[in-house]
């Protein structure tokens, strides 16, 4: 439990490798671990909505597509073209709150979907190889957060989209195929979100809704 923290204060970093070994809820004041996954039952009835993981997150390595980490993912929406996004608790995106990373794979299949990017800046982050200058582009569509049966969740147009180039870091920048990545400002969007590793399943709890950011069904 974190109450007395001052606010906008970056405690720590959540890697993967944890995640990939406990139950985490996350809230936005306390974080809960467990050992046993989530009842799923109990789940939908306090209102969470889960998002399968197959593939993509597990506590079994083994059932994890060998071409792509053991990151926990949400499937986005942004006009024809429809991605997975994983969700990075470690990607500080203050400066441009709601970033989505985009890699060289989805700036083209958006193009190609008749997507219309207008840059408007651009930002330096640190990487594992030093300092590196990113563009950032803003859409006229709105962004859909969805499950794996393409179901909405939620809805924003408050989000800006940042090409993030290959290096020698790895992830979504060096992938063939595209791919996004979420600031860990989208996990205020949610009253909580749950890993849950070993039922392979993300939980969103979405009870409440801004002007920015409605539910997807409305």
């Amino acid at each position: 439990d974190l109450p007395l923290q001052a606010a906008d204060r970056q405690l720590g970093v959540i890697g993967t490798d944890f995640l990939s070994l406990l139950t985490v809820q996350i809230t936005e004041s306390a974080v809960f671990l467990g050992e046993q996954p989530c009842q799923p039952a109990t789940m939908r009835a306090r209102g969470f909505v889960p998002i399968s993981q197959d593939h993509f997150f597990s506590s079994d390595p083994s059932a994890v597509d060998a071409r792509l980490p053991n990151v926990p993912i949400v499937f986005l929406r942004l006009g024809a073209t429809r991605v997975w996004a994983q969700i990075d608790t470690g990607y500080d995106d203050a400066i441009y709150p709601h970033s989505v990373d985009i890699n060289q794979a989805l700036y083209e299949r958006l193009i190609k979907d008749g997507m219309r990017l207008r840059r408007v800046s651009e930002m330096t982050v640190s990487t594992c190889e030093g300092r590196e200058t990113r563009p950032v582009y803003a859409v006229d569509n709105s962004l859909a957060v969805e499950t794996d049966q393409s179901e909405p969740i939620v809805r924003t147009v408050n989000f800006h989209l940042v090409l993030k180039q290959a290096n020698g870091c790895g992830g979504i920048g060096a992938m063939s195929e595209p791919a996004a990545q979420l600031g860990a400002s989208y996990l205020r969007l949610f009253r909580a979100i749950v890993f849950d590793p070993k039922s392979k399943t993300v939980w969103l709890d979405v009870g409440w809704q801004s002007p920015q950011f409605r539910m997807g069904r409305s």
